[in-house]
């Protein structure tokens, strides 16, 4: 009947053992993705931000590539002892863990199952089994299992998940990051580096009638040019014509061409930045 006993309470210990590997092990997998989701977004951010050249590139991209393989070691390692520990529990000092958490059972169980096990020739084997039939009594009634708190490991897989989606949103749907990770993970290519604004012309190619004004307005995305360039050259010109153009209060510019009585090619340029060529027709 003992032997019953103690593979029940062995089973109820076991249940413990693994609870304790799945939230260990939800909280080394929380970490791991919290980790390499840092990482990888602060090297991609770097690179955004300095748009270093393909050696410090294939640094970065080599030293995170070493550093998620270190995490991953480190997540791997302990599930493979835990896998080997699960198939030979420390049953004695889970019990003691079970003692601490139901203050009835107290060392009881655990004393009970080391004198089982070790088969101690000091205590006669009716004393044995009548101590192991009255802790197993009183162990009945508790569910060992709540021995293992998960809240700790529940929040950080929330945490996880957020910094996971965050992260790669960012990184997803903002285009500087988004062309930064473009870049990292093609580290041994040379990319140009980017314009500090671009240009947005309105009303760019068009058609007007003869005689009709038209205003040319100009907004420029990035960083804001002290003053622009508007260059314009007519059919009859051989030369372009520059108005130097100061931004309004909006910080936008633009230029109104009164009575315009023949087609023009025309463009912008600032800080050695020039935007497309537009053309407008004057039909009759």
């Amino acid at each position: 009947m003992t032997k019953n006993f103690i593979n029940e309470i062995e089973q109820k210990l076991r249940a413990v053992v693994a609870n304790e590997k799945r939230r260990n092990g939800l909280k080394r997998l929380s970490y791991f993705i919290i980790s390499f989701c840092v990482l990888i977004f602060f090297v991609i951010s770097l690179e955004a931000f300095s748009f270093f050249g393909i050696a410090t590139r294939t640094v970065l991209f080599y030293s995170s590539f070493f550093i998620i393989i270190a995490f991953a070691a480190a997540l791997i390692y302990p599930v493979v002892k835990d896998i080997i520990y699960y198939k030979h529990p420390d049953y004695v000092a889970t019990a003691k863990k079970v003692g601490l958490a139901f203050p009835e059972i107290k060392d009881d169980l655990a004393n009970a199952i080391q004198i089982f096990k070790e088969n101690n020739s000091n205590y006669s084997s009716q004393l044995i089994n009548a101590s192991f039939e009255s802790i197993y009594n009183k162990s009945q009634k508790y569910d060992f299992n709540q021995v293992v708190n998960f809240s700790e490991a529940k929040k950080l897989v929330r945490t996880a998940e957020i910094v996971f989606i965050i992260s790669f949103a960012a990184i997803i749907f903002t285009p500087f990051l988004n062309s930064a990770a473009y870049r990292i993970f093609n580290y041994n290519q040379n990319f140009a580096p980017p314009q500090k604004f671009y240009f947005e012309i309105k009303p760019g190619n068009s058609e007007i009638s003869k005689g009709d004004n038209v205003t040319i307005k100009i907004k420029t995305i990035g960083q804001k040019p002290g003053e622009i360039i508007l260059s314009t050259k007519y059919n009859e010109q051989s030369e372009f014509t520059e108005k130097k153009l100061s931004p309004d209060k909006s910080g936008n510019y633009s230029f109104e061409m009164i009575a315009v009585k023949s087609s023009f090619d025309y463009f912008a340029r600032a800080e050695r930045i020039e935007s497309e060529h537009f053309k407008i027709n004057v039909i009759n």
